[in-house]
């Protein structure tokens, strides 16, 4: 129980916002709660979801990049350089998480904190930090 008998989020729900923000070419294995911490911050009750597991990465950089390279298709070109912005910003999103791999099906330990918020409606979670130690 989490101060004012308020129950904290399930690792399941933790797992589940993992995975949201990982996205579809990324797929959480393991999953394990290590600590949790409630907190309120200006009368929000929130708590801070540690956790550790592994996660497989089914694309790599260019198998995302085989449908936009084309000698014989000028425009393909400039999709490129709109797909590589779009690299360069998830990687961005996800600095210091090495998730898009040079092979396929790297299998990758990860841990680090989810933060939740509490509303009238339930918890709703979010990525603070993920890395690979």
């Amino acid at each position: 129980m989490v101060g004012c008998g308020m129950i904290p989020p399930s690792e399941s729900e933790a797992r589940q916002v993992l995975q949201d923000d990982l996205g579809e070419k990324i797929v959480v294995l393991e999953f394990e709660k290590t600590d949790g911490q409630s907190i309120e911050v200006f009368g929000v009750k929130g708590y801070n979801f540690k956790f550790e597991g592994k996660v497989r990465v089914d694309s790599t950089y260019m198998d995302a990049l085989k449908p936009y390279l084309s000698n014989d298709d000028p425009q393909k070109g400039v999709q490129a350089d709109k797909y590589f912005s779009q690299i360069s910003m998830v990687y961005d999103q996800i600095s210091g998480r090495h998730w898009i791999s040079d092979k396929a099906g790297t299998i990758t330990p990860v841990n680090g904190t989810i933060s939740f918020s509490r509303s009238e409606n339930g918890w709703t979670g979010h990525v603070a930090t993920a890395m690979n130690p």
